[in-house]
């Protein structure tokens, strides 16, 4: 199981495509639930420097690929905009760095100025931002029923339209990996999109304990808030508002993963996932060996 990583690294304009897969290279990705695009910083060793200008392009699509030989080789962990690039030498070592982030472009630079009249239906409206945003939609659109009686007009950010209409029908919105979900508050958007990822200790699961409370909010008492650092093996499920089963000798449980950094290179170092996951009711994940004994506020 999960022998011999294998990372690919391509970068894409509208005229050309470079991608890279035999020379050293290590990314960190980290992702999060919020509106705000998911960054990616990423090093390839002793390019010539030449092809690293050609891959650095600013604004050029950045994927990212990991996975293993032995099972289902590279998968996408990460698509997105590059936003500032560096070629520098580090003694014998020649080293490009970039920063990417996802959905930059479109979050950045798509503007809405429309104006409709009397009882708009918020689905009419959510559909002409989904179109103006150009980006493709991973999950269900959601069925807004709703209306503006007096009108709807908007002059601004794409995304600060598409934040207003989604908020007022109790959805949120995420971009991941270039593409556009959303989701109901409180829940996932993945529960119906694709199949929930299973982590055991036999499928990739290396850790899990709970998260505590900051102590200046509990009195400087001990206490956990429902959330749970998991540490696993990278898959590209591991989305922010996607759900997880967990099964171990300690948990036993759904959760909603909150937040993801993806750490890995393909030679020797760490190569792992360490995610925040809250557990979902009605099956809580408890801790059979006493560690929130003192707590029993588990969500």
């Amino acid at each position: 199981m999960a022998f011999k990583r294998i990372i690919e690294m391509s970068s894409a304009s509208d005229t050309e495509k470079i991608s890279i897969t035999d020379l050293f290279m290590s990314f960190e990705v980290e992702k999060t639930d919020v509106t705000t695009p998911n960054k990616a910083t990423i090093k390839i060793y002793n390019l010539s420097k030449d092809t690293a200008v050609k891959f650095g392009k600013i604004k050029n699509t950045l994927t990212i690929k990991f996975g293993y030989e032995d099972e289902s080789g590279a998968q996408i962990v990460f698509i997105g905009s590059i936003n500032k690039s560096e070629y520098r030498k580090e003694s014998t070592e020649k080293i490009l760095e970039i920063e990417a982030f996802d959905g930059l472009s479109n979050s950045l630079e798509k503007n809405f100025d429309a104006s409709y009249g009397e009882n708009a239906l918020d689905a009419n409206i959510l559909q002409d931002l989904i179109d103006n945003l150009g980006l493709p939609v991973a999950s269900p659109i959601p069925k807004f029923t709703g209306n503006y009686s007096g009108g709807f007009a908007f002059i601004g950010k794409t995304i600060q339209a598409l934040s207003k209409v989604v908020a007022k029908n109790k959805y949120q919105w995420t971009i991941q990996n270039n593409q556009l979900y959303f989701y109901k508050e409180g829940e996932s958007y993945r529960d119906v999109a694709v199949q929930e990822l299973l982590l055991t200790p036999n499928t990739g699961l290396l850790s899990i304990s709970p998260v505590e409370q900051d102590a200046a909010l509990t009195g400087g008492k001990k206490a956990f808030k429902g959330n749970y650092k998991i540490v696993s093996l990278i898959f590209p499920q591991l989305i922010p508002s996607s759900t997880v089963k967990i099964e171990s000798a300690d948990v036993s449980g759904r959760a909603v993963i909150l937040s993801c950094k993806l750490t890995a290179d393909n030679r020797d170092g760490d190569a792992n996932a360490e995610c925040e996951a809250l557990a979902l009711a009605p099956e809580p994940l408890p801790l059979q060996s006493g560690n929130l004994a003192d707590t029993g506020n588990l969500a």
